[in-house]
């Protein structure tokens, strides 16, 4: 029998949600090859560089960690939620435009979703409730 499962109805809503979200946005992301406002993450042909499949995998496996109780599954989808802010930052900065202009574009109409979908990612892994489970229940071996 498998011991591995893709979801837990014994996990806090918080944190079942975020797995959710976080197969959502990796299969999303595979399917059409783009991380709204993070346009560096996808090559000149459409498809997604290097880094851009790392990050999706990063999620992916992220989920499936927590999904199973691993702390490492938690710490890697926690990293790979805020990468894209992070590295949005600081793109926008590395090029010479203002913390401004970064926010009107990722909170424009075309991106306006995906930011969404980002920053309730990173609420739900950082709620209370969450992180209590996690400090209480989650093992913290590497298997």
């Amino acid at each position: 029998m498998n011991r591995f499962v893709w979801t837990n109805p014994y996990l806090p809503q918080t944190l079942q949600v975020s797995v959710i979200l976080g197969y959502f946005r990796a299969v999303m992301t595979f399917l059409f090859a783009s991380f709204g406002p993070f346009i560096p993450f996808i090559g000149s042909s459409g498809g997604l560089k290097p880094l851009g499949l790392l990050v999706l995998a990063g999620g992916f496996l992220g989920a499936f960690g927590i999904a199973n109780i691993r702390w490492w599954g938690y710490i890697l989808a926690l990293i790979v939620a805020l990468f894209p802010f992070v590295f949005g930052i600081g793109y926008t900065l590395r090029n010479g435009y203002s913390i401004f202009q970064y926010l009107s574009a990722i909170f424009s109409g075309s991106y306006l979703i995906s930011t969404i979908f980002e920053i309730a990612i990173v609420a739900l892994l950082v709620h209370p409730m969450s992180v209590q489970f996690v400090k209480s229940h989650f093992e913290k071996t590497f298997p």
